[in-house]
């Protein structure tokens, strides 16, 4: 019974190892486009089939749809899937490439002066929110919080907290009084026996 077992055990372990083998390969999937994209800020044109690339776009978190390129690298990657070798279209035209004269402050480069304006008609600050706290106007521009607690008025206490304040020292000291008076003799004994010594 035992002989019967063996070739079978051995087969079932080959599928396995065949399996594990081209596991990446044959299931790779849209997490791997979003992980790659994510991690090297690129993705190598036809790594991925049209499929995959369509379902990271439209699985992308919003965290790295935000703070990364990611929809634009897979949206690349589908444009240049989708051109026919050799046509030299079918996804669009390629952007102009920057010109170095129209540099922002941040180092990205744009293409013409009127990009360079869209840009900083975008980036434009609007009107900055006012909020009205006590006897001042605190927006961004007036260094809202920190300004207004840098006043003298901020700083100062109101006199029931002061009075507060003082009688709760005022409990403390006499209330230690009164334990060192009851312990007094206790206090007096050891202190002479540490002068005898």
């Amino acid at each position: 019974m035992r002989p019967r077992k063996t070739p079978l055990v051995l087969v079932a372990l080959a599928a396995l190892c065949l399996l594990a083998a081209t596991a990446p390969a044959a299931f790779a999937d849209y997490h791997a486009v979003i992980r790659e994209c994510y991690n090297t800020g690129q993705l190598p044109a036809g790594k991925y089939s049209r499929h995959d690339l369509l379902q990271a776009r439209h699985h992308l978190p919003s965290d790295i749809k935000e703070y990364s390129d990611c929809e634009d690298l897979i949206n690349s990657a589908l444009a240049a899937g989708s051109r026919k070798p050799g046509s030299g279209g079918g996804g669009g035209a390629a952007p102009p490439p920057g010109n170095p004269a129209y540099t922002t402050p941040s180092g990205a480069v744009a293409s013409s002066q009127n990009d360079l304006n869209a840009l900083d008609r975008a980036t434009k600050p609007g009107p900055r929110p006012k909020i009205a706290v006590a006897d001042s106007t605190l927006s961004p521009s007036t260094g809202g919080v920190i300004n207004a607690a840098k006043s003298g008025d901020a700083n100062s206490l109101p006199l029931p907290l002061l009075l507060s304040l003082i009688a709760l020292a005022a409990m403390a000291v006499l209330g230690g009084a009164s334990v060192l008076r009851g312990r007094w003799p206790e206090i007096r004994r050891a202190s002479l026996r540490l002068l005898h010594r």
